[in-house]
């Protein structure tokens, strides 16, 4: 479940990198932009979500069958809110119940298809139903953060995690492993150590496993070396 799972922060001291430029048009990045340790949305919230962001987001993790009682009433509320629903999905999961999940996912999209994180959750479903050919589709056929976000020139640090980690799995899948790898040393050097870095390096592993060993198979079956 993606999320910017972050609290937000009224006097925060803003801390940035700098991301540089590369070749082509299915590379990573085309345009200097910095990544944000700080929220960076100008998204206003209604006041009766802004005055308890934080309360929601804590309750999402420590109480999420509390939390889906009134995020579902602040969603009726205020439909065009793309973090409810996102907060809503989170805390669906947290008590097991993936089809309402789904559902809400789903909602977000047709709702909000320009968020981000609406974006990248409806693409794992896509993904692990093996439905790849919507996932350009998702993106407009942007795979970078610049061309997807043109009038954009920070980025909040979650964001370039969760987006470049799920285009390294879903290049993998492909079976585009180099940039897939191009993916990864990017998330490696902003978050060695984060989940999802971790998830694509396990990702990459297999498949350059998988590829070995059925190169190895081709090579036996043809010097006839291999039974039948």
């Amino acid at each position: 479940m993606k999320n910017k799972n972050i609290k937000k922060q009224k006097k925060a001291k803003s801390r940035a990198k700098a991301v540089t430029k590369q070749k082509n048009h299915d590379g990573l990045i085309h345009k200097k932009y910095k990544i944000s340790y700080e929220p960076v949305t100008d998204e206003e919230y209604p006041e009766e979500i802004d005055k308890q962001y934080n309360k929601i987001h804590d309750m999402v993790y420590e109480e999420p069958k509390k939390a889906i009682s009134y995020l579902q009433e602040l969603k009726t509320k205020y439909p065009n809110v793309p973090i409810l629903y996102n907060w809503l999905a989170i805390a669906q999961s947290n008590v097991g119940d993936f089809v309402s999940c789904e559902i809400t996912i789903k909602e977000n999209y047709e709702r909000n298809p320009d968020y981000l994180f609406a974006k990248l959750n409806y693409a794992e479903i896509c993904l692990h139903k093996g439905r790849l050919d919507e996932i350009p589709i998702i993106f407009d056929g942007n795979f970078d953060l610049s061309f997807l976000y043109p009038n954009r020139d920070t980025f909040h640090i979650s964001e370039v995690i969760n987006f470049f980690g799920f285009m390294a799995i879903y290049r993998v899948d492909i079976g585009e492993i180099d940039l897939a790898k191009t993916y990864y040393k990017l998330i490696k050097q902003l978050a060695p150590e984060h989940i999802i870095t971790k998830r694509v390096e396990q990702k990459i592993s297999n498949k350059r496993m998988e590829n070995l060993a059925l190169n190895i198979k081709k090579f036996l079956s043809k010097s006839g070396k291999l039974e039948k």
